[in-house]
């Protein structure tokens, strides 16, 4: 049984309990009002009876006389009886009928004993003489009129009455039903013609059609879950061609170096080349190259998915930046490059993975004098930002990122075209530049990788013409104190 029958069935099944707990409720109540209205009836002819009964005895006639006349106008009159007729009853007119002959619906009673006057009929309770209506002469209770029948009959033409409300009723709790169903059904279909289209995409995405997308109906839950859907299978669709990338960029760092080492090792075995130091050092060379490479992979592979183990404690950014320039300072010398290190104060402390600070700032310096030619200048400074985060700068005077490079250097495998005009190789036997990376673009994906993992944010200012400036955002550690200073 699918989802929309389901739903239709039980609002279905609601409807039918609603509306008959309704019917039944409405026909109840309204028996009872019309009960009610028939007491009232009642209550004022009584009043009215006795009235007319006071003027009666006063005028001489005897409590015989008025029982029989009680008798005929209560039977004409009295809801539920039908009608009689009215009958002559009073002296010096037509033959007055027996008490006898007629129904007694209302007595009249003696007001202390309940006694009837007019010798007919039992005496009443004291019940009942608590429903009667006083008759007075001269301010005298005389008798009371008391109802016999104290809960009103239905008459014929009453109950008709009835059962047309009744039919009324379930007339329009039938045509109520049907329109909350069909109304229902159009909101089921509403409801599932979404989830429907969601189904089939889910199906599309299980084959492995990365290309479905869901038509969004509307702004509502299931609306917005469609668009998530939408943007899931957008990035699924991004994940897979990063990763046929990614296959097609490790394949093609992969075979240059593989190319080199076969070569040399195939002329090697020919006798093309002398089995030397020198050609045995070209084919070391390049297996330290794929070792990097396959390290830089690795590391990559770890920070992206959350796993790769940081060891985190206090660290002085001052000791951080004077150790990473002990470092490079004689490379940038050799380049004829300028390295300029701007230190804040010794109490800003952050809580960072030593080991992965040193390959971060390694990474960016490495990117730095890739891009910096012969006699420029490279600046390496720190600051205290306002939230109370150290940001780390590293800042050369390169020809800069152009626009439409600048939204993808964090990318994999993704190397911004470089000025070989002014590019100089490094000296032999010096660190060279693939001793920073491995040369193949992984550099500032690594940096974004590991910054990640420490909690921080970074970013690059770019002026075309005037250099690129990175930077970096770490969490300061607990114990650094230290009010925000200036950069250099």
């Amino acid at each position: 049984m699918n989802l929309g029958v389901k739903i239709l069935g039980a609002l279905a099944l609601v409807i039918i309990v609603a509306l008959a707990s309704a019917s039944w409720l409405i026909d109840r109540n309204t028996a009872r009002a019309y009960r009610a209205y028939l007491d009232q009836i009642q209550s004022r002819r009584l009043e009215q009876l006795a009235a007319q009964v006071g003027p009666l005895y006063a005028a001489g006639e005897d409590w015989t006389t008025i029982q029989t006349w009680l008798n005929i106008i209560a039977v004409g009159s009295t809801p539920g009886m039908g009608h009689m007729g009215m009958m002559p009853g009073m002296r010096g007119r037509n033959r007055m009928p027996s008490p006898d002959e007629l129904p007694t619906l209302y007595l009249l009673v003696d007001p202390t004993s309940g006694e009837p006057l007019a010798g007919v009929g039992s005496p009443v309770t004291p019940a009942q003489r608590l429903t009667g209506v006083p008759i007075e002469i001269d301010n005298r209770t005389v008798a009371l009129l008391v109802p016999l029948d104290v809960a009103p009959r239905l008459g014929q033409a009453e109950q008709t009455v009835l059962r047309q409300v009744q039919r009324a009723i379930l007339l329009s709790a039938f045509v109520a039903g049907l329109a909350a169903v069909g109304i229902g059904g159009l909101v089921v279909y509403t409801l599932l013609r979404p989830l429907t289209a969601l189904h089939q995409g889910v199906t599309a995405l299980g084959r492995g059609d990365l290309s479905v997308v869901v038509p969004v109906h509307s702004n509502d839950e299931l609306g917005k879950l469609a668009e998530a859907f939408n943007a899931m299978t957008a990035q699924l669709r991004r994940h897979e061609e990063l990763r046929k990338q990614l296959l097609a960029d490790v394949a093609h760092e992969l075979r240059t170096p593989l190319s080199v080492i076969q070569g040399n090792l195939q002329a090697m075995l020919e006798g093309v080349y002398p089995l030397s130091a020198d050609e045995v050092r070209t084919v070391h060379r390049q297996t330290q190259l794929l070792s990097r490479l396959v390290e830089d992979l690795h590391e990559l592979a770890q920070a992206e998915a959350g796993a790769l183990p940081l060891q985190r404690q206090p660290q002085s950014v001052t000791a951080a930046l004077q150790q990473m320039a002990s470092l490079v300072s004689p490379v940038m010398a050799r380049r004829g490059i300028t390295l300029q290190v701007t230190t804040p104060s010794p109490d800003l402390v952050i809580s960072v993975d030593p080991d992965r600070l040193q390959q971060i700032l390694y990474n960016l310096l490495g990117n730095a004098l890739r891009h910096t030619p012969a006699g420029g200048t490279i600046r390496l400074h720190a600051t205290q930002t306002a939230a109370g985060r150290a940001r780390i700068f590293v800042a050369d005077s390169g020809p800069g990122i152009p626009p439409e490079h600048l939204p993808h250097v964090f990318d994999r495998f993704y190397r911004v075209p470089r000025d070989t005009s002014t590019h100089l190789k490094w000296e032999s036997g010096a660190r060279d530049e693939s001793d920073l990376t491995s040369g193949a673009g992984l550099g500032l994906a690594i940096v974004r990788a590991l910054v990640e993992a420490h909690g921080g944010t970074l970013g690059v200012e770019n002026t075309p013409g005037s250099g690129a400036t990175f930077w970096v955002e770490l969490p300061l550690a607990a114990s650094s104190l230290v009010p925000s200073s200036g950069s250099a």
